[in-house]
């Protein structure tokens, strides 16, 4: 219902042709299959095209545009399906609260989720990209998706299917657009709450990891990827005491090690698979489309395209009071977009925090792993400038943030649903 209703309002508002910014080359790249601007976006690139075909009428900005309309709708209903679905796990786990009749919890459920759903899809920015020809609104489902299978693993660890389909839409993800990267921390996060041997391991990983990216940094090998800059440098530095710290303290506390460590290999691996359409770039650019952009086909060309080598290079932010500013400037982006009464409603799950049991805790701790990851480390990595152009950067790659905020509303929407229907069935009582 959520996806249907959505999808409509979006067909309806869709831009009928070629609008501004980079929307003519993208809807080229995506009619040849060709290479996009960088980062390249493959799996977006195969996605849009297939639009391109499946639709054999108007113009083909504009079936590149169905094709965001497409996935910014699937966006919502897979969280409508993650607030209906995960709403009554986390009504059940709570003690001493007084729980709805079943038909009546279910059809709360299905509000709160299509109120979170339409929520995140009518927000200002991320309606804004999915009426035109965009390349974020596929990788927002994506995303989706990886929380969705996170979600249903978390509930049943032995199912580790789940986890690596989780693993795989995450590499597919990073495919889509390089945006979600730093969702990475929170991965292993998440998986601690559910089972802490595997999070052991993963952090393991990471620690590995980013120290092999140091290193390979200092020798001057992968000095494109880590950046020259002393404060990128310093985050791969903190990823790694991070990482470190986790993967020693989970050792100490489950007395154990290397016990995980075939799942977490290949929910490693997945996520590697799951990158392998980057690979596509350079047979697209092979055939010579008319968006060849850095002629991939050639591997400095190829390194170019997939390290963004033609725009600035990162400098993070390293003053703490600047980096103040930009999350007060971000609160108030956020809620003027996402909107204040969706904010406060994300709160409120946070209130029951020691009511609930273990497993809905580390639940909410998971997903808030990821929202910090979306958007603190997003915030120091871009360091927006403290103005208006500033606050259309954060406007432009804070929206996935949102997601976590749209499942949180739809939590807190259910849990104060049911405690108003509650008392408000009490005092019917009384009355009567």
């Amino acid at each position: 219902m959520t996806t249907g209703l959505v999808l409509a309002v979006y067909l309806f508002a869709l831009a009928p042709e070629v609008t501004l910014e980079m929307s003519g080359t993208l809807s080229t790249a995506a009619m040849y299959g060709g290479v996009a601007h960088p980062p390249g976006f493959p799996v977006w690139t195969i996605y849009a095209w297939f639009f391109t075909k499946l639709l054999p009428f108007s113009n083909i900005a504009w079936r590149v545009g169905v094709s965001s309309a497409v996935a910014g709708a699937l966006t919502c209903g897979v969280l409508a399906l993650m607030v209906s679905r995960g709403g009554a796990m986390l009504l059940e786990g709570l003690r001493d609260f007084k729980r709805l009749e079943l038909k009546e919890e279910k059809l709360l459920r299905l509000v709160a989720g299509s109120v979170a759903g339409m929520g995140f899809g009518f927000n200002g920015d991320f309606w804004g990209m999915a009426v035109v020809v965009e390349t974020k609104p596929l990788t927002n489902l994506l995303f989706s998706l990886v929380l969705c299978l996170l979600l249903r693993w978390y509930y049943w660890p032995e199912r580790t299917r789940y986890l690596y389909w989780a693993f795989l839409s995450y590499g597919l993800t990073i495919s889509a657009s390089p945006i979600l990267i730093p969702a990475a921390l929170g991965l292993p996060f998440f998986v601690m709450f559910a089972e802490q041997r595997l999070g052991r391991e993963l952090f393991f990983a990471a620690a590995i990891l980013s120290a092999a990216v140091l290193v390979a940094n200092y020798q001057g090998w992968l000095a494109i990827l880590a950046g020259s800059a002393n404060p990128v440098r310093a985050i791969y530095v903190w990823i790694c005491v991070l990482t470190t710290a986790m993967c020693l303290g989970l050792i100490v506390k489950t007395r154990g090690f290397f016990s995980k460590w075939r799942p977490a290999l290949a929910a490693g691996l997945l996520s590697l698979v799951g990158g392998l359409p980057y690979f596509y770039l350079p047979l697209a650019s092979m055939t010579n489309p008319p968006i060849n952009w850095g002629y991939a086909r050639e591997l400095g060309g190829f390194i170019h395209l997939i390290t963004r080598g033609q725009f600035e290079e990162l400098h993070p932010t390293h003053d703490l009071g600047r980096f103040v500013q930009q999350i007060w400037i971000y609160g108030g982006v956020a809620a003027r977009q996402y909107g204040l009464i969706y904010l406060l409603a994300a709160l409120i799950p946070f209130f029951f925090l020691r009511r609930m049991r273990a497993q809905e805790r580390g639940l909410l701790l998971g997903l808030l792993a990821f929202y910090l990851c979306l958007f603190l480390l997003v915030l120091v990595l871009l360091n927006p400038p403290i103005d208006r152009g500033g606050v259309g950067l954060m406007e432009l790659y804070f929206v996935p943030s949102y997601l976590i905020l749209a499942v949180w509303t739809g939590y807190g929407l259910a849990l104060a649903g049911t405690g108003l229907t509650r008392k408000l069935q009490e005092r019917m009582r009384k009355s009567n």
